[in-house]
């Protein structure tokens, strides 16, 4: 359930963008506005509060923020294309349908992210299942404690563990680093951590902090 607000958020952004061209045939635009607004507002809502059942995330903001902001545009949207001049309704045609296109393309990009993080964890674990039964346990010298900037969730930014390790055979120096670990480490890391790597290619390994969890 880690990934589920990302999926969700995703997944409404596809459905309001779905909605909103199957309206885009009714014969009268004005409907048009007030349902697939409604609707969408509606579906964002949904997959917005859902997740906060498992866990907060400020996902859960932008959507709950998200769901208002379309509910409010439907009758928006409706009255003025109504009462405005006609040819403002073109220009309220071409906003929805920028809108509509817009929150489609951000929903399917937001749905594959989702998607990718859901799906990489287990091809991980496979990996790592792999690594400790049949790979080389070595000891690795520590060399720092670090904060990964590349990777942000909900505002925070993991610990990474940082270790070297020489190859006696072939004098070559290999750098690894911990999985993303979400609490400060530094008071439980030692001088050195075992990893495990592919005696065929050290590049593929698995630094072992199950220390951490028995320790934190």
């Amino acid at each position: 359930m880690k990934y589920i607000n990302t999926i969700a958020m995703g997944f409404s952004a596809l459905i309001f963008f779905t909605i909103s061209f199957i309206f885009w045939n009714e014969p009268l635009p004005g409907p048009m506005f007030n349902y697939s607004f409604l609707i969408g507002g509606c579906v964002f809502l949904f997959f917005a509060i859902f997740p906060l059942f498992f866990k907060f995330s400020i996902n859960n903001v932008f959507g709950i923020a998200g769901g208002i902001t379309l509910i409010s545009s439907a009758p928006l949207f409706y009255f003025s294309y109504n009462f405005f001049p006609s040819e403002l309704k073109t220009l309220i045609d071409k906003v929805h349908l920028l809108v509509s296109v817009i929150t489609g393309f951000c929903g399917l990009l937001i749905l594959s992210l989702g998607g990718f993080l859901l799906f990489r964890n287990p091809i991980l674990e496979r990996r790592k299942t792999e690594l400790i039964k049949s790979g080389k346990l070595i000891t690795t010298n520590v060399i720092s404690v670090e904060l990964d900037f590349k990777l942000r969730v909900n505002y925070r930014h993991p610990y990474r563990i940082i270790s070297t390790w020489t190859d006696s055979f072939s004098n070559k120096s290999f750098t690894f680093k911990s999985s993303e670990i979400w609490f400060n480490p530094e008071r439980l890391v030692g001088s050195t951590i075992n990893v495990y790597i592919d005696p065929k290619n050290p590049n593929k390994y698995y630094m072992d902090t199950s220390f951490l969890d028995q320790n934190s």
